[in-house]
């Protein structure tokens, strides 16, 4: 019948004027928003895995005590930074915490200070070093006491002996003239010694605190630099009302749970908590402190004398 009857020109197949798959377009924006998403997902992740200690906002969130100072991180690490390189901006930097540190120290009425971290690794050994040298520049006497007699890393710093020290003088009586090595003018050395002995009931003994009360009444400035505080319990046994104490943080390093752990138990004992020393940060950090202000002038000195 022809009304059934189907044309030549409907019979043929319609062709697209446009592929049908794939669709680009659509494809790039679901894999757009898939990547962006992943990416959103994995910082949130990244954020929430990460229990370090980044910055001083968290040692105040965390921790809420006082910053004595943020020690840069050093491209290429220089013991004696202080005294090697005097213009160098983690120079500048240690000249910053020594003067907020003695300043807490004259307000507490205290000249002992105790160096310690929560975890090894975390620079208190250069704190300690690097501070002394900055407080004997100001023209105090400082002795320095590597009481870290787990691992004691003083006379490496220094590149001095270790043969005789701090063990000497409290277990087999020595002079402490015959052990006292003299940096410069003002600071002076007393080094761990060689340890066969049981480090925290020495520490804790009246012999030792007998020892630091004595020095106490021949130097200005007595710096302890001591074994972690999560690990041993060598620190804790030093402590008394007269000793400060700050706690090296290593920045992105530190973890968050192990800083609590330490200020709790620096409490548990009545420790003076002067504050937290920084260690490690990177440099953009420092925008705004001045450090990077002098670390482009020095830099476009030296160009210039280059130049000419």
């Amino acid at each position: 019948h022809p009304a059934n009857t189907l044309s030549l020109h409907d019979a043929l197949p319609i062709l697209p004027e446009a592929p049908i798959k794939p669709n680009k377009k659509l494809n790039i924006v679901i894999g757009f928003m898939v990547g962006l998403a992943i990416s959103i997902i994995l910082a949130f992740m990244i954020e929430y895995l990460d229990n370090t200690i980044k910055d001083e906002d968290d040692v105040d969130r965390y921790l809420e005590l006082p910053m004595m100072g943020l020690i840069p991180k050093q491209n290429k690490l220089v013991n004696l930074i202080v005294e090697k390189q005097p213009k160098s901006n983690v120079t500048e930097a240690f000249k910053s915490m020594r003067t907020n540190l003695l300043f807490s120290m004259e307000n507490r009425g205290i000249n002992t200070l105790m160096v310690s971290s929560s975890s090894p690794k975390e620079g208190k050994t250069s704190v300690s070093t690097n501070i002394a040298f900055a407080i004997a520049k100001t023209g105090k006497s400082v002795l320095l006491i590597d009481c870290d007699l787990r691992k004691p890393c003083v006379h490496k710093y220094f590149n001095i002996s270790n043969r005789v020290g701090l063990v000497d003088v409290i277990l087999k009586e020595s002079k402490v003239e015959e052990v006292i090595i003299k940096i410069n003018d003002k600071l002076n050395v007393i080094t761990a010694g060689i340890v066969n002995c049981n480090s925290a009931e020495l520490l804790s003994s009246q012999k030792m605190k007998a020892f630091i009360n004595n020095m106490e009444k021949q130097y200005d400035y007595v710096i302890l630099d001591t074994p972690p505080i999560i690990a041993f319990t060598d620190a804790l046994a030093l402590i008394n009302e007269k000793i400060g104490v700050i706690l090296v943080i290593c920045a992105e390093q530190s973890k968050i749970g192990f800083c609590k752990k330490s200020k709790q138990l620096l409490a548990n004992v009545n420790a003076t908590l002067i504050g937290v020393v920084l260690n490690k940060v990177d440099k953009r950090a420092f925008v705004g402190y001045g450090y990077d202000y002098y670390t482009r002038g020095k830099e476009k000195k030296n160009k210039h004398i280059l130049n000419n």
